[in-house]
């Protein structure tokens, strides 16, 4: 309520409830930026803090305690088994080809035009590797004078997104600038053993197998080393349907108890 509040106050306007409020988030970005001394509000009133975020976690507890923040896992469920082919040929992709998808909102963060340029950089031909770009603003990025990348901008449905997750084979998910975020699609990718490349450790999940990502930095040599990412999945990463294999994530249900029992005993 005490957030209500405070949002109340600062676009003078009353909410509802807090469904109210995100759904005018969603439509305006810019509102999640208020400042508005909400954290100082929330931890000044709060029995025990928990966020899924690495960066979240060190900055809070630096600020307010160990006692008060606790970690909890990413809640995410595993990728549906689908038919890969299938999908893959609705689209016009050639089942021989290894997939890569960067996937969600297209924005200048998602760092798309670098990682297109490091894809043109290889000239792979479509029969053995594909970039698959799926998500909001997409088309932004065109035209594009390469056989070997797909731009969607429009996906029919949640469950067909997730269609688009799990057909591919390695996912490349680039932040830059990030403010510590997390990602829900690297976190569903990781989750079915999927590969991701990223930009940082601060957007994964705290869970995270180091075996499956690859962190590739914004700067001057961040084309080159994903073309080499890229270049080294090609010749190496299973393919198709049959390859998802869920991977052992901790309970988010568990991990909230755990947090909720530690404060109780301390």
């Amino acid at each position: 309520q005490v957030v209500l509040d405070a949002f109340s106050e600062a676009l003078g306007r009353p909410f509802r409830d807090s469904a109210e409020l995100a759904d005018l988030i969603e439509r305006d970005r810019h509102l999640q930026y208020l400042d508005l001394g909400l954290e100082r509000l929330v931890a000044d009133r709060a029995t025990v803090v928990f966020t899924h975020s690495r960066t979240a976690l060190a900055t809070l507890a630096r600020r307010y305690g160990h006692d008060l923040v606790h970690p909890v896992e990413y809640p995410v469920l595993p990728l549906p088994h689908i038919d890969s082919d299938q999908v893959r040929a609705d689209l016009g992709i050639p089942a021989t080809a290894t997939l890569f998808g960067s996937f969600g909102f297209v924005g200048r963060h998602k760092r798309l035009p670098q990682l297109m340029a490091a894809w043109s950089k290889l000239q792979v031909a479509p029969d053995v590797g594909w970039l698959l770009v799926a998500g909001s603003g997409a088309s932004r990025l065109g035209p594009v004078n390469n056989a070997s990348i797909t731009l969607l901008e429009y996906v029919k449905s949640g469950d067909d997104f997730l269609h688009l997750l799990a057909a591919a084979d390695a996912g490349i998910q680039l932040r830059g600038p990030s403010l510590g975020e997390t990602s829900a699609v690297i976190a569903q990718l990781l989750t079915s053993n999927v590969t991701v490349s990223t930009s940082t450790e601060s957007v994964l999940p705290m869970w995270a197998s180091r075996e499956l990502v690859r962190i590739v930095p914004p700067g001057p040599r961040e084309v080159d080393e994903l073309a080499d990412v890229i270049a080294g999945y090609l010749s190496s990463l299973p393919i198709g349907s049959g390859r998802l294999a869920d991977a052992p994530v901790p309970s988010w249900r568990e991990s909230v108890l755990n947090a909720l029992s530690t404060e109780a005993n301390s």
